[in-house]
């Protein structure tokens, strides 16, 4: 399966680029500052039926944050 981590993609360009994905068969983790942002996002995406979608914390200006996510 193919997967792909998006920075803002709780709002614009980000949101769009999450349903394109979602939509070609993508899991995606939608990367937000706030939390409760990334999971409306979440919500709206899957009131379309694209499910394969998860929200997670991340600030990428913040260094120590991008930890968990970084290779």
């Amino acid at each position: 399966m193919k997967t792909a981590l998006i920075t803002g993609a709780n709002k614009g360009i980000g949101l769009e680029t999450a349903k394109q994905l979602l939509a070609k068969g993508f899991h995606v983790y939608i990367g937000s500052r706030d939390l409760e942002n990334g999971l409306a996002a979440v919500e709206k995406l899957k009131s379309v039926r694209l499910t394969k979608i998860a929200a997670v914390q991340l600030d990428v200006t913040d260094v120590d944050a991008c930890g968990p996510y970084s290779a």
